[in-house]
């Protein structure tokens, strides 16, 4: 077959299968497992987990599987409505290859060169260790690179979607290094130029139930909405919408990988006209005791669907967030902020919480991306 090929890595929820984790489904699982056939014309690889001191050159995985509903049922539900989706829209056979490995943190699937150049402040001891004593090698550095992504670097491919960054709320900061030195690394790897990588913003969750209004998951989202201005031909999913409280794995994988599709039919396929993005934080300009917001990507203007938009919070020079009061401006291509208790505002935030369901969408109904901005 002649066709296109996307690498599809990162941790659980790239790895959620479409019949879902037991106790965990995925939505609408049973129509499209129920569906699957030969002739949707996707072809899907899983590479198994594994782990290397040493790169490898060679991988265990599945061989290239047709879409039958014994394969789909057991194939990452996010890959998989990827590339359905491209397959709808492209009229061209789509192949998937599944390289991920559940709570692995980004520090693992980064090539060892990439820390003695840029991060020799990470300790690259596991290399050297006895295999007996490492008993968590999806959390180590390079570890899985060596054995996942390393073997397969000669395989073309056309670019990468990712959906990672669950296991690195320890350090934001340094996520916000690593991530583009990741990205550039499987670029030279590959040899390619710098093919198309798409991600996905980590959806809202309460880390534990008691840690909802913490901020440490809303760190992370900051850090992959400002990746974005860091990561040449890059894209981001935002799942603002679709969280689960009690649920790391939100079971609506549909709508990310149909998101994720967007981008690559928008940018990487030249489709033009196609929706891609929600609305992105651009600016802010104070108006005595009001805030105006202004986003890019909202030039239809923005919906909360006849609801109370929800979700924004603005401060005083004292630095205490107050919800707000928050109204479309603009022909709604704005949003003006407002709250009795901030009289002279200053900085304002948007979903800025481990946990917290938003409703402001482009007219498009993509969802805007949490932000905070000072």
């Amino acid at each position: 077959m002649i066709g296109e090929v996307w690498l599809c890595s990162g941790q659980s929820n790239m790895e959620m299968p479409v019949k879902g984790f037991r106790g965990q489904p995925v939505k609408g699982s049973c129509d499209v497992i129920a569906t699957a056939s030969p002739s949707d014309n996707i072809r899907m690889v899983t590479l198994k987990i594994n782990s290397s001191q040493t790169l490898l050159d060679d991988c265990v995985a599945t061989p290239w599987m047709e879409s039958t509903p014994t394969n789909v049922a057991d194939f990452s539900a996010t890959a998989y409505f990827f590339a359905g989706y491209l397959r709808k829209v492209l009229n061209v056979p789509i192949g998937v290859i599944c390289s991920s490995w559940g709570g692995s943190k980004i520090e693992s699937w980064i090539h060892k060169e990439v820390y003695t150049e840029k991060f020799p402040e990470i300790s690259l001891s596991v290399l050297t260790k006895d295999p007996k004593d490492i008993a968590r090698p999806k959390n180590e550095p390079t570890l899985l690179y060596n054995a996942m992504i390393h073997p397969i670097k000669q395989f073309t491919i056309k670019g990468t979607i990712w959906y990672q960054g669950e296991s690195n709320l320890n350090n934001p900061q340094v996520y916000k290094r690593l991530f583009p030195a990741m990205v550039e690394s499987w670029r030279k790897e590959w040899n390619q130029g710098e093919f198309p990588f798409y991600y996905v913003q980590i959806a809202p969750y309460d880390y534990g139930q008691k840690n909802a209004d913490n901020t440490e998951a809303a760190e992370i989202r900051q850090v992959q909405l400002e990746c974005l201005k860091e990561i040449p031909n890059a894209g981001m999913v935002v799942t603002a919408d679709i969280g689960n409280r009690t649920c790391v794995h939100p079971s609506d994988k549909e709508s990310v990988g149909k998101r994720l599709a967007l981008w690559a039919l928008a940018k990487t396929y030249q489709r033009s006209g196609t929706p891609y993005s929600g609305p992105l934080y651009k600016s802010f300009v104070i108006d005595k005791e009001k805030i105006i917001v202004e986003f890019d990507y909202a030039e239809m203007g923005m919906t909360s669907y006849d609801r109370e938009i929800v979700g924004f919070e603005i401060a005083g020079k004292d630095g205490v967030y107050y919800p707000a009061k928050a109204v479309l401006f603009d022909n709604k291509t704005k949003v003006v902020l407002t709250s009795e208790q901030v009289p002279e505002p200053v900085g304002v935030k948007y979903g800025f919480r481990n946990y917290q369901p938003l409703n402001l969408f482009s007219n498009f109904g993509l969802p805007a991306s949490p932000f905070v901005a000072k």
